[in-house]
């Protein structure tokens, strides 16, 4: 009897314009973006097995998280 699919959900979270997107399509798609745009959020479905498991991810590419450095430097404007 094949093995049940499970479901997981996993959410890219990091600062904005480091990658969190190419490192998703890469994974995903199998080539790097280069260029950016900028992103408010996208969903990845991607099968993948582990340890004998099979598990139906949905990834969620989030949008960039304003740092404190961010908002520092905004204020001495």
């Amino acid at each position: 009897m094949a093995p049940s699919v499970k479901q997981r959900k996993i959410a890219i979270l990091g600062s904005r314009s480091v990658g969190k997107s190419s490192l998703t399509v890469r994974y995903v798609e199998g080539h790097f973006v280069e260029a950016y745009y900028p992103t408010i959020e996208n969903t990845f479905s991607h099968e993948i097995q582990y340890k004998g498991q099979n598990f139906l991810t949905e990834i969620i590419d989030t949008q960039g998280q304003v740092s404190e450095l961010d908002i520092e430097t905004r204020n001495k404007d």
